[in-house]
């Protein structure tokens, strides 16, 4: 292997948090950090196989590790689904603005 995944998983980690961006976008923003990573993009698509083929193990290792550092309450979990995208086929019906008249659909085929 010629990247290190702990480098590559660090700076996505930090990026998530700190500016969530695509990993392209990711990538190109590296140089913005105070660490400057040494690493391609290919590497990054490479270790997100790499997570995939390892992703329940990964999961459970952190579940389990983190415990050791925060105490939780598992009573009420949240999921992040900001990374979904939905498209519609159809406009939806128009919509007229009672303050300013204007009349626009909320929806449209590739979006607004």
């Amino acid at each position: 292997m010629t990247f290190q995944c702990d480098t590559i998983n660090r700076f996505l980690t930090f990026a998530r948090i700190l500016d969530p961006r695509s990993k392209l976008g990711t990538f190109d923003r590296l140089d913005s950090y105070y660490e400057k990573p040494s690493f391609e993009y290919q590497h990054i698509l490479r270790f997100m196989d790499l997570l995939e083929d390892n992703y329940d193990g990964y999961l459970e290792h952190l579940f389990l590790n983190s415990a050791n550092i925060i105490k939780r309450d598992t009573s009420l979990c949240y999921f992040d689904c900001t990374n979904y995208y939905f498209e519609i086929e159809q406009e939806d019906d128009e919509y007229v603005d009672e303050v300013t008249g204007e009349i626009s659909g909320f929806l449209a085929p590739g979006g607004r």
